[in-house]
């Protein structure tokens, strides 16, 4: 769960299978870590078999903070996916287009 350091490209969080609430405190810690120094940053949802609202949360969360340090954060998500799904049923301000990446 470690971001990718590369100066020339994005720093890259890909996310394990499974993202619940169990999981959530650990997966803050990675995406601070992710955002730290305001390199632009990919949060990377592919992997994602279980999860529920608290990575939307999450999701939504860092999205904000990056916007507000000036920085840039991504995201790959299916859309035909789990997390996909989870972010139109909830109403979340996270587009899901046909690319698979969230804006």
């Amino acid at each position: 769960m470690a971001p990718s350091a590369d100066q020339t490209s994005p720093q890259v969080l890909c996310l394990a299978a499974v993202a619940t609430i169990r999981e959530v405190s650990a997966l803050r810690d990675a995406v601070l870590a992710l955002l730290q120094g305001g390199a632009p940053a990919v949060i990377d949802c592919s992997a994602v078999e279980k999860a529920d609202v608290s990575l939307v949360q999450l999701l939504v969360s860092a999205r904000r903070m990056a916007e507000r340090d000036g920085g840039r954060l991504e995201f790959v998500i299916p859309p035909s996916g789990l997390v996909a799904a989870l972010i139109r049923r909830g109403g979340f301000d996270l587009d899901v287009d046909g690319t698979g990446m969230g804006r």
